[in-house]
């Protein structure tokens, strides 16, 4: 699972047009990032989900981090459009469990990594709060 991180910060302040931007460039990351034969798809405004079929946990594990270098290396050559995602991932064999199972735990372990982003979410709250002052919670 991938959810884009404060997209919707981005599109309050910058427009829904810089949005699409963080959406189509999160796709293509993705895309990059996995085999021909993985089904990688958006699932709702700034989540996609992507299965792996016939893999391994090690496997696993390696996809993510080339995601992570990836979205460093988009982030080093684009520093005034920063681009963030929490990841969350889950393995399992779906003979003995089911897919809907593995899906909730990839976006439990998701919703973990994006915990774990807290200060810097508050940090683009805060100033996303100073420039638009009330208006952020109306």
């Amino acid at each position: 699972m991938r959810d884009i991180d404060a997209l919707k910060v981005v599109n309050d302040k910058h427009g829904h047009q810089a949005g699409d931007v963080l959406i189509k460039t999160t796709a293509s990351i993705l895309q990059q990032s996995f085999r021909e034969c993985d089904v990688v798809a958006r699932i709702g405004g700034d989540e996609f989900a992507i299965t792996m079929p016939s893999s391994s946990v090690e496997a696993m594990q390696k996809t993510c981090k080339r995601i992570r270098t990836a979205l460093r290396k988009r982030n080093q050559e684009n520093p005034l459009a920063p681009l963030s995602f929490s990841i969350g991932a889950a393995w399992g064999n779906c003979s003995k469990i089911s897919i809907n199972e593995i899906f909730k735990n990839a976006d439990a372990e998701m919703y973990k990594d994006k915990a774990d982003h807290k200060e810097k979410y508050l940090s683009v709250f805060n100033t996303l709060y100073e420039s638009h002052g009330d208006k952020l919670y109306k």
